[in-house]
Formats: structure tokens, C-alpha cells, sequence
């Protein structure tokens, strides 16, 4: 997986830090150099601290032709409101802590991978497979608490916040995920929700 990461403080090299040896990674300290980095590289993600100048609108404008971005922003609360206002709905606030941002890279629950940024998800060694928006969040909230019940009114406060009545809904895309991976072990709890099954992997 190809990450480049996009900072003008010394974060660069503590971010970099935070995924050496799991991605390789290209640094840059302005949008200068990370256009030259994007027009020769194939990247699979982009982490950018929105501090940086210009970033905000270098973000939407890539945007429009990646989807694999995380905004990093600073603790500043007022960087969150710019963050939103940009439509970035994937950003992290500095501090943050190093699983924070693994798990938004790449998600392993059991023999279930998932990339919440490339909306893709796969089972052992199989290809990836890329869901639609509903499905993938369907999914990576169940691998996110995996082995714990996620109770029908969670799945409606992550899926459809403003509706109501969306329990058939919620039974339709389970039967289309039980299709896509019919090797997962997803039960039914009988007018509770679900719950991913996944066996811990010993060492």
C-alpha cells in the first residue's frame, strides 16, 4: 500500500514513524512536492494536515478524482469546522494516538480485511472486493467491534441517522453481505442486531 504523507511540521517524520515497515511511504513537507509525488506514483492513500497552506482546497479539488484521503488536523477546533466545511468526512485530530491510524488504513478482523478508505474489504488470501457506501459501512462497523453485538439502533444511528423504520432495510444488505462472503460468520441476534464472529489468531 502506497501512503503519502503531507505535513509541514515535524509530525512528517512522526507519522511516517507511526507506519514504517507496514506501507511504503512518501513524505512531503508542501503541496509542491506532493504534486510531483502524485503525478508519479500510483497512491493508494494521502494523509495531509490541513494546516498546510492551501490544503483545504488542493483536498477538494483531488477529491473529485480519489477517494482514498484522510485529513489530519490540527487540535485546533476551529480546524474541525474547516474539515467539514471541506466535506472531508475521514480526519483525525492531532494528538492522536498510533492504532487511530492504522485503523483507519487497514482494519483485520479474523481472516476479514478491510480498507475503510478504498471502500474494499476481503476474506484471506481472496480478491477485494469494493461494496457499495451502505454495504461497506454495514460492514466495517461490524469489524470494528467484532465478536460484540452491534444492536439494531447502532446500525441506524451509523447508517441512516435520520430515519426510522429501517430494520427491513438492515435485513436486506445483511442477506447482500452473506452473498458477497458467505464464509463469514455474522449471527443474528433474535431482535437485537448481530454480531461478527472471528477467532483470535494465535501466535
Amino acid at each position: 500500500m502506497r501512503i503519502l504523507i503531507i505535513d509541514h511540521t515535524s509530525m512528517l517524520h512522526v507519522i511516517g514513524y507511526m507506519l514504517a515497515g507496514e506501507y511504503q511511504l512518501y513524505l512531503a513537507g508542501d503541496l509542491s512536492e506532493a504534486n510531483k509525488i502524485c503525478a508519479e506514483v500510483e497512491l493508494d492513500l494521502i494523509i495531509i494536515d490541513l494546516t498546510v497552506q492551501n490544503a483545504a482546497a488542493w483536498w477538494q479539488r483531488l477529491s473529485k478524482e480519489r477517494n482514498t484521503l484522510i485529513l489530519v488536523v490540527s487540535e485546533d477546533p476551529q480546524m474541525e469546522v474547516v474539515a467539514l466545511q471541506a466535506k472531508a468526512d475521514n480526519f483525525l485530530l492531532k494528538p492522536f494516538l498510533p492504532e487511530q491510524l492504522l485503523a483507519r488504513c487497514h482494519i483485520v478482523a479474523g481472516d476479514l480485511h478491510v480498507l475503510p478508505l478504498r471502500r474494499q474489504a476481503w476474506v484471506g488470501a481472496g480478491t477485494p472486493i469494493r461494496l457499495s457506501p451502505l454495504q461497506f459501512a454495514f460492514l466495517e462497523y461490524l469489524a470494528r467491534n467484532a465478536n460484540q453485538i452491534c444492536t439494531y439502533e447502532a446500525l441506524q444511528e451509523r447508517l441512516w441517522p435520520r430515519e426510522t423504520q429501517t430494520r427491513p432495510l438492515l435485513k436486506l444488505h445483511m442477506r447482500s453481505l452473506r452473498r458477497r462472503f458467505p464464509t463469514l460468520h455474522i449471527e443474528n441476534i433474535s431482535g437485537v442486531g448481530y454480531r461478527l464472529i472471528v477467532q483470535e489468531k494465535r501466535s
